[in-house]
């Protein structure tokens, strides 16, 4: 009770945290190391190079700034690209709700609080370069909140929640906006959400997967969502580790562990939501429909998984 309390508090506090936290709008200052003049959003800014720069507020939004540099007699543009704000991945700590609420809100994003112009002109970022024809991503992710439901044949069902996992994929998109994904991933149920050394008493239960799966994926705009087959390794172990209290009944003292284990084979649906320059975060569910345990059987079972992550473009 204690933790479902604790989630819902966390919940009620984090939950859509760009919304309620940003404002419509934010700061950036802009200076420069020689004489110019900048104009952006129709403002003009005359520089000196020697000064701290002059600040602008301007409207939060996912499109690129022009920045018109005119220096001595020669004129350039430049680009005040955005960046995820850091509140809206604070939106983690709400078991990843607070994102499904911002949405596609525009205080998700933030402008550089400082910008030095450069002396010569920058290419705009190709915001769809990670999803053309022929790319091929290399991704990293922290599957950070993991959700497991676990089923063994005269041995019980459990439903537990933790932290930490790791996981490797690459993607391939054989045309525009559409790919293959192949990856693996190791997810436990650590009730802490950062490693730590700790003692253990009593029967505890531990769950963990690893697996691997190969999904098709489609992008719509920021969102990509995929489906596929999933294969993998699933524990649900329940240990006793002991440090038991002087009067507890010896045969409660003396229970055996129980291990329980099994591969399966089953379906993945991962949702993810893209930023520009390569980070993402999103939910992978995998229900597992084909359990080989003692013997082959039809059983439900599902891990999911909040997930956040890096890719980086391999191929052009």
């Amino acid at each position: 009770m204690k933790k479902i309390l604790l989630f819902l508090t966390a919940t009620c506090l984090f939950a859509s945290c760009a919304t309620i936290i940003n404002s419509e709008y934010c700061d950036t200052n802009i200076k420069a190391d020689f004489p110019a003049t900048a104009i952006i959003n129709s403002d003009t800014i005359a520089l000196t190079g020697e000064d701290d720069g002059q600040t602008i507020r301007q409207k939060r939004s996912k499109e690129q700034k022009i920045i018109t540099v005119i220096k001595d007699t020669s004129t350039y543009t430049v680009f005040l690209r955005p960046y995820v704000s850091p509140d809206y991945l604070c939106n983690i700590f709400s078991g990843g709700i607070g994102f499904i609420i911002d949405g596609n809100t525009p205080k998700i994003w933030q402008y550089p609080i400082r910008f030095s112009l450069p002396d010569h002109y920058i290419e705009p970022v190709d915001p769809d370069k990670y999803s053309h024809k022929g790319v091929m991503n290399i991704r990293f992710s922290l599957p950070f909140v993991n959700w497991f439901y676990s089923s063994y044949e005269g041995r019980g069902t459990m439903s537990h929640a933790g932290f930490m996992g790791i996981s490797l994929g690459l993607d391939y998109y054989y045309r525009d906006k559409t790919f293959i994904n192949i990856s693996g991933a190791g997810i436990m149920d650590f009730f802490i959400p950062f490693p730590a050394a700790v003692d253990f008493g009593g029967m505890v239960d531990n769950m963990s997967s690893l697996y691997g799966y190969v999904s098709n994926n489609h992008r719509i705009g920021r969102f990509a969502v995929g489906y596929g087959i999933s294969y993998g390794y699933d524990e649900w172990n329940t240990i006793n580790h002991g440090w038991w209290a002087e009067n507890t009944d010896p045969a409660l003292v003396n229970q055996p562990s129980i291990y329980r284990n099994s591969t399966s084979l089953g379906l993945v649906f991962p949702i993810h939501y893209y930023t520009y320059k390569g980070f993402y975060a999103g939910v992978i569910y995998r229900p597992m429909l084909l359990q080989f345990a003692d013997k082959t059987r039809f059983r439900y079972q599902h891990t999911a998984s909040i997930d956040i992550g890096y890719m980086l473009r391999l191929k052009k």
